[in-house]
């Protein structure tokens, strides 16, 4: 017997990031079933019955594929005019809720020795997961359970101090921040050490222009987005220290944010150097000019191709840059050539890699090519940022104080959207929008004990709202 995530079996040959896919199986009196591992767990797409030889008759009276999921529900929701982007939010929290393990975040369906929590990869999946589910219970264990680990990745323990503020955003638990503070404050003056010193990254994306995952992570383009991940993450936990009464922390770190990027500005041409994921982790510190912003979107951003990263882990920042510069048109259509490709592909979930080349070179459900890692993964919850990204920009929902305490609901539907709807789950209760421009109709629906303190109406142009 053979399964796979691709319409061909998968590799014979075992090995550490090859595992067996295709076994004799084990007989049970008049049942025969497929042992890969002692879990008895393994991610399936497709699956094949070989029979090399018999010598009477026989026949087969029925298949069984036991299907074993975390319970959880969809509390969060999301569907506008075109359809394209309400299956592609789904089919990320989908991807997100099957890699849900019993006790935390896995990182991968098919076993290929990393099935464990991946502490940056858990990121964008918790983000996810919090929009979608709204499981802030499991999302707590998983930071928890994650706190002393980097994979050996430096950029992976900034992405645990901001999975801590996206946590205190979407619940208000900052008695758990209390905590964790002198962990996060730990890594973030480890970076400190690092700035400008070209440390040892580990990994920063399978894109080539980043290294190439594990061959080379420490080119110029992997050190110079380091170190604006670093600036950033200095802002967004200072930002998050004023408003828990921390005021010595956040203005320790807001020093650091301002100094270092003063730094950088410093340098003759310092843009030139930068390519797509490095300006984008730059524009993601909410520190750079309109003026600087215009030139990294020049450079980077204008061609569709080039804007795309190999890695929708990465392409995550990408959009959140893209957003930050209000290009939200152009983001709506990298959006569809990133994920909107996964699912022509025959994607049912979101993928590790992918490149819409695959399209044009191979056909539906076609293995694609693998990489260091292995097999590619055509189940991977790192994927899956987009479904926060359409919740919060598109749709416009998003935390302002801690817990939506205090939040904005501003949607940007760029120029093709005529209408969108949606929810975001909180403690106070469910956070609804609806806008139609069509009909001229919006419907908000707000917890006691919130207030929206700003919300836009879109009014038929994306650029032009009626603002309250």
């Amino acid at each position: 017997m053979s399964i796979s995530e691709y319409n061909e079996p998968a590799i014979v040959n075992s090995g550490a990031l090859h595992p067996l896919k295709t076994m004799v199986p084990v007989k049970h009196g008049q049942t025969y079933r497929l042992e890969l591992n002692p879990e008895l767990y393994e991610g399936v797409r497709f699956g094949w019955i070989n029979v090399h030889s018999h010598k009477q008759t026989w026949h087969i009276k029925n298949f069984r594929l036991v299907c074993q999921v975390k319970p959880v529900s969809y509390q969060g929701s999301f569907s506008c005019s075109d359809s394209e982007l309400t299956r592609i939010w789904y089919t990320g929290a989908y991807t997100v809720k099957l890699n849900l393990q019993k006790d935390y975040f896995g990182a991968i369906l098919m076993e290929r020795s990393d099935r464990h929590s991946w502490t940056g990869d858990a990121y964008p999946s918790q983000a996810a997961s919090m929009v979608a589910f709204g499981n802030y219970d499991f999302v707590k264990a998983n930071t928890i359970n994650t706190a002393d680990l980097n994979n050996g990745i430096l950029s992976y323990s900034l992405y645990w101090v901001l999975s801590l503020i996206d946590y205190a955003n979407y619940t208000g638990d900052l008695e758990f921040v209390q905590k964790y503070i002198d962990n996060a404050c730990n890594k973030l003056n480890i970076a400190y050490q690092h700035f400008g010193k070209s440390p040892k990254l580990g990994f920063y994306g399978w894109d080539e222009r980043l290294g190439a995952g594990f061959e080379n992570p420490n080119i110029r383009e992997s050190q110079y987005a380091y170190s604006m991940l670093t600036i950033r993450s200095w802002v967004e936990f200072a930002h998050l220290m004023k408003q828990i009464g921390r005021s010595d922390l956040a203005q320790k770190y807001t020093t650091y944010a301002s100094e270092k990027f003063a730094e950088e500005r410093k340098k003759k041409n310092w843009q030139n150097d930068f390519g797509l994921h490095a300006s984008a982790d730059a524009i993601n510190t909410g520190l750079t000019t309109p003026k600087e912003n215009a030139l990294f979107y020049q450079r980077n951003y204008t061609d569709r191709v080039n804007r795309l990263s190999y890695s929708p882990f990465n392409e995550y920042f990408i959009l959140g840059a893209m957003a930050k510069m209000q290009k939200y048109e152009e983001a709506i259509s990298a959006v569809k050539d990133c994920w909107g490709g996964q699912i022509k592909y025959g994607g049912t979930t979101f993928f590790e890699v992918y490149r819409p080349s695959w399209n044009a070179i191979l056909d539906k459900n076609d293995a694609p090519p693998n990489n260091q890692c292995g097999y590619t993964s055509l189940t991977h919850p790192w994927s899956a940022g987009v479904v926060k990204w359409l919740s919060e920009e598109v749709l416009g929902i998003k935390p302002m104080e801690p817990g939506f305490k205090v939040f904005e609901i501003v949607p940007h539907l760029g120029d093709t959207i005529s209408y969108v709807n949606g929810s975001i789950p909180t403690l106070k209760g469910l956070i609804y929008a609806s806008f139609n421009v069509k009909s001229g109709l919006t419907t908000l629906l707000i917890p006691k004990g919130t207030l929206a303190k700003r919300v836009a109406i879109p009014i038929g142009v994306n650029t032009v709202k009626a603002l309250f």
